[in-house]
């Protein structure tokens, strides 16, 4: 999901805003948030806030950064981590709240898999005609 907050003067974006939902461990999932990051910010020379919403069932599972260094060059991201699972004892506000994040919980099994069942309900979205593709959710 991408989305931006404020615009400049010549009404561009002043920061986007992309949240990368990842529902299952993968050891390349910092790298392919790094690689949209900076792909977002070559292509529309903003500032871009990434972060990550884990949706999986490992309790260990929590990436935060993503890098490498050679020859005195450094280059990476460090970015903020939300695991669903870490809220499992607000499952019922979680799911009351109108938050987008609280919504995008919605979809993802507040419980490891193996405990209880996959109950939630995906949030239904629609792209607006702005690039980078705006999310507006709609209520349910």
């Amino acid at each position: 999901m991408i989305t931006w907050l404020g615009t400049d003067h010549h009404g561009k974006p002043e920061v986007y805003i992309h949240v990368e939902v990842q529902g299952q461990h993968d050891a390349n999932f910092p790298e392919r948030l790094f690689t949209y990051n900076y792909r977002l910010y070559d292509r529309y020379r903003r500032p871009v806030a990434s972060l990550a919403v884990l949706a999986d069932g490992g309790e260990n599972w929590k990436p935060t950064h993503f890098g490498y260094q050679r020859f005195g060059c450094e280059v990476g991201i460090r970015f903020p981590t939300v695991k669903i699972l870490d809220y499992a004892d607000q499952a019922e506000a979680l799911l009351a709240d109108p938050d987008p994040i609280a919504l995008v919980s919605r979809g993802a099994p507040i419980h490891p898999p193996d405990k209880i069942g996959y109950q939630g309900a995906i949030p239904k979205c629609q792209r607006t005609e702005k690039p980078p593709h705006r999310i507006q959710y709609q209520g349910q």
